[in-house]
């Protein structure tokens, strides 16, 4: 009898097992389909691929940032800013996707808002690695020189040039070049 219950436990154990085991198969698979859909550019394949890990994992804050960078890149704004908005309630220790949203109230013709996203974004040193750091800046600098703070864009025009590495010589030119025309002096 004992011997019967043991050889049951162990089944059962090994049951969880190979279910376990083949859950995370099945997951790893849509990703990777996800994945490919992204980079063939297919982003509605790609959101329906995510919307499948989804429906399992709610609260992962990385496939939820992923379908909504999705929504972005296929202009799909609406659903974008509601999934980044829903990202602020499953982490709101991680403002990486401020940047993003940001851009969507620029492309929105939504300053105001996309102010708030940059200060935030900015704020949050965690950020300061990231390329997308000195971009914010430089839009930061255009908003607040259309809201007429010049000095302060002026600041943020230049910690953009300061923390922009990776511009090569040309670009650099034309971008102090935009800044001589916003008549920011260096």
């Amino acid at each position: 009898m004992k011997t019967l219950q043991l050889r049951r436990i162990l089944l059962l154990f090994i049951t969880c097992l190979v279910l376990l085991f083949s859950c995370k198969n099945e997951h790893s698979s849509i990703l990777n389909l996800a994945s490919k859909a992204i980079l063939m550019e297919e982003f509605d394949l790609a959101i329906k691929y995510y919307n499948q890990i989804i429906e399992q994992e709610p609260k992962n804050y990385h496939y939820r940032l992923m379908r909504a960078d999705c929504y972005y890149k296929s202009k799909d704004y609406e659903n974008a800013l509601r999934e980044y908005n829903k990202l602020d309630f499953i982490n709101g220790k991680v403002t990486y996707h401020y940047f993003n949203r940001a851009e969507i109230h620029i492309l929105l013709g939504e300053p105001n808002f996309a102010l708030l996203n940059l200060n935030v974004y900015i704020n949050d040193k965690k950020n300061k690695d990231n390329l997308k750091y000195s971009i914010a800046f430089f839009y930061r600098s255009m908003l607040l020189h259309k809201f007429g703070f010049s000095e302060s864009a002026k600041k943020d025009f230049v910690a953009y040039l300061k923390l922009s590495k990776t511009l090569g010589k040309m670009d650099k030119e034309s971008v102090i070049s935009l800044g001589e025309m916003l008549k920011f002096e260096f």
